[in-house]
Formats: C-alpha cells, structure tokens, sequence
C-alpha cells in the first residue's frame, strides 16, 4: 500500500471566479448586448415600442431613448463532485524464474512519467473548462518514496495529464515464476479524486482539490480476479471510499492482457522492434543469465491512430440545493461519473518515455518459448512483455569476438525493407530474429556488418569480430 498527499489553496480560487466571471460576461453578448451597450427603452421617432431591452438602432434619435448598462452576470455556485476512483497506471510484471531467483526487473526512473491523460468530456451536456495549476505536485507520505505531478494537457486543454516525477522511481522485480504471470500486473488507484466545480447557466469551469490527502493504492490482478485475496489492510483502504469487491471487474478491465492473452491490441500497445533472450542456464547449478537494457517509446513507429480507456464510477456530490439544481442541466448523470483515459500519437519526436529492463532468463529445464518482445503501452505509459511462442523464424546466428570466442549479452540489429530490429546474443553469443521478415537485410553488431540477400529461416550466420 502506498499513501500520497497533496493539498490545494482554499476555495473558491481566485483564477477560477475570475475565468467565470470573464466567460460569463462575453456571454452576455450573446443575449443582451456587450456589457455597458446603450439598450433603447423609448418609442421616439425611429423606434417602435419594444417590451424588452434592445440595442440602440442608430435611427433612433429620440431624447425619450433611455440607454441602460446590461445586468450583471451571475454569480457562479461551487460544488464538489466526488468520483468514486481513477485509474492512475498500470504496472506490467517483467517475466520470472522458477523457485524466487529472478533477476528480472523493470525500472520506470528520471526518464519516464509513468501516467495518463484523461478528459472528462463524456461527463457534460456541453463545454467545460478546466482550471489546473501548470504542476502541481502531491508527495508520499508513506514507505513508498514517490511524488506525481498533474497539470493541463499541452495537446488538450480540456484534458488533465497526472505523472510521477522525475525524482520518483518505481521498480517492480520479476517473480517466482517461470514465464510471465499477469496476475503480478499492478493497477494503480486513485482512491478520492476530487473535483471543485463553478457553474452558471451559462458556464462550467473545473479544477482539481485537495481539501484530504490524496490516496493511493495499487491492486495486483491476481487480487482482482479472485485468484488471491487482498490483504484485510488493502480492503480497510479501499472499503473506506465505498469500494468493494463488486468493483473489482471494472477495475480488472484497465489491463487487457490480465486473462494471459496472446493477443495485443496495436492501437494501444505499440511493438518496440526488439526481441531479448529468454533462456535457461547450461547447467542447473549456473546463475541464470541477465540482460540489461534501456526501452524507450522512441523505438516504436510513427502513429496517427487514437486509443482510450473509458470507464464510468459512482459519483457523489457535495454542494448546497442550488448547485445541484444547476447541475442537473450541466451533467449527463448526477449518479455517475465517466473518465476517459487517451492518447493520441502522431509521431514519436515528442517527449519520450523509458525505461531501465534486466531480463533473466527461466529456471533450468524451460522448455516454453526463449523469445522476449516488449511493447508500449501508450494510454499508461508503462511498458509489457510477451513471449513469443509461435514466431516464425527469420535470421538466426552466432557471434563471435577477436578472440574467436562466443560473446554473450551483445546487441545486434537488422534492417529489412527500412524496418530496424533488435535482440540479443544469450549466454552462447547466439542471436535470432523473428517474425515475418522477408528480402535483403543488413545485421550488425557493435562495429560488424554483414548483408544477406535474403530473410526468412536463414541460419548459420556467424559475425565476426576484428
């Protein structure tokens, strides 16, 4: 359990009642004049008898013309709006080693935001605005030595983004398990979001408050689907905000590799290209072998496409009778609330997100699949892991060093038709590419090159190093 507090000025801010007060006198244009625009009452000469004012017409010459400023707007009424949770991330398990000496890790540091966009669009019968400090920060308060930040979306700015900061690290090691055990994914909650929301007839403008501590709790998937129970400390914490085992199935649902699907979505999970070994020890008395790289967003290829997680919770209100009366007219549903997490990538030249990964290989005796991919997963920002268990076979090799010996834990590329790829050498300076990879291609490892002609279950390519 991890516990996390932040606190926000008092209310109402003085930003919000003013962009209120602003939005609200451009909208009385619309219905009676700009503020301080003369309003003929009169029937003088040029002006026929009106029951209501009316903009002076320039015919209107009459002395009886009586000009009169527009009403002043509004005032706005605040209200709180209380959803039941929010869905921060979610934390992939790296893969495992059989009897609990994995080395297997990954490390989300300086160089990942590990977080979400959302917007709140769904939520309203019309337009909102929303009002955010540009970072406001919330810190731990418990074990976990974590702080996130959130502020408005530099792409949307009716969507909020919340991240960890760049001075928090989350690391999660890999698992007693050969393979990989989605029931170790982590879900991360938010447990009492909520929102202070000004409203008019006319407008609606939100901001985020932090009038208690923000709490956070993470759920593994295993907890989710009954497959083990959480601990009675987690259930005090989430039975405090009204949430019970009833919700667990929506909660379940944020991760969609959770039932151990081979199957990921490409709108959501983008492939970084890179394939890393996951193979046994020679001998039952060797260490199992480890990998070490950096993953980065920056890998994977160019998208337009959109994707989102939207969910809805329960929502409670408080506010006085004339808030509620008023927000009737501006929500879709006075019991519920809908998020809508999202991304929205045109290109990978923006901010890129990484990760450190060691991958360990199985105990000795694997006999599953010894081909690791790792994915992004663009609406979290976190990254997964799936073996590859019927890829096909497209280069496969040795590589050895000046001393004609086989070099272990390199890395080594191919590019095939502009397409980059990379895996690994194993503990025997064996490397292999998969996938339906076909024509010329070009491997290369550190300073060594080498062009085949051709793709597609070639073997016996050895790069030697000078």
């Amino acid at each position: 359990m991890s516990l996390f507090a932040f606190r926000q000025p008092a209310w109402p801010r003085p930003r919000l009642a003013a962009r209120l007060r602003g939005g609200l006198m451009a909208g009385a244009a619309l219905v009676g004049g700009l503020p301080g625009t003369a309003l003929a009452v009169g029937d003088g000469p040029g002006c026929n008898p009106v029951l209501f004012p009316r903009p002076c017409s320039p015919v209107c010459t009459s002395p009886t013309c009586r000009h009169a400023p527009a009403p002043p707007p509004p005032q706005p009424v605040y209200g709180d709006l209380l959803p039941k949770y929010f869905v921060i991330t979610v934390i992939y398990a790296p893969p495992g080693t059989q009897g609990g000496k994995s080395a297997s890790s990954v490390t989300y540091a300086s160089s990942s935001t590990t977080g979400t966009t959302t917007t709140v669009a769904h939520s309203f019968q019309q337009d909102y605005a929303l009002e955010l400090d540009n970072a406001v920060s919330f810190g731990a308060t418990g074990e976990a030595n974590l702080s996130f930040t959130y502020g408005v979306s530099n792409t949307d700015t009716h969507a909020f983004e919340i991240s960890k900061s760049a001075s928090a690290k989350i690391e999660y090691q890999g698992n007693s398990k050969d393979g990989i055990d989605h029931d170790r994914d982590q879900i991360y909650l938010w447990l009492n979001p909520a929102i202070r929301v000004g409203i008019t007839p006319a407008a609606s403008l939100l901001a985020f408050t932090g009038s208690e501590p923000m709490d956070i709790q993470y759920l593994y998937v295993g907890q989710l689907n009954g497959h083990t129970p959480p601990s009675p400390g987690v259930m005090q914490a989430l039975q405090r905000y009204g949430i019970t085992a009833a919700d667990f199935p929506d909660i379940l649902k944020h991760d969609p590799l959770a039932a151990g699907s081979a199957t990921f979505d490409p709108a959501r999970f983008a492939p970084l290209g890179t394939t890393i070994p996951y193979t046994p020890p020679f001998a039952a008395a060797d260490p199992v072998p480890v990998i070490t790289y950096s993953v980065s967003s920056g890998q994977t290829a160019s998208s337009t496409q959109k994707t989102e997680d939207s969910y809805k919770v329960g929502l409670k209100i408080s506010a006085g009778a004339d808030f509620l009366g008023l927000a009737k007219s501006k929500l879709v549903n006075t019991d519920s609330w809908e998020w809508t997490n999202t991304v929205s990538l045109t290109n990978t030249g923006g901010a890129s997100e990484s990760a450190s990964v060691s991958i360990g290989g199985p105990s000795f005796g694997w006999t599953g699949s010894t081909d690791l991919a790792v994915y992004y997963d663009r609406i979290y920002k976190t990254f997964a892991f799936r073996l590859l268990d019927a890829a096909p076979l497209a280069v496969a090799g040795l590589l050895r060093g000046k001393d004609g010996q086989p070099v272990a834990a390199a890395e080594v590329s191919m590019v095939a038709n502009g397409v980059r790829l990379g895996t690994f050498t194993n503990a025997k300076g064996e490397f292999r590419f998969t996938g339906p990879v076909s024509g010329a291609a070009t491997i290369k490892a550190g300073s060594v090159s080498q062009t085949l002609p051709r793709t597609g279950n070639v073997t016996g390519v050895v790069l030697q190093q000078h």
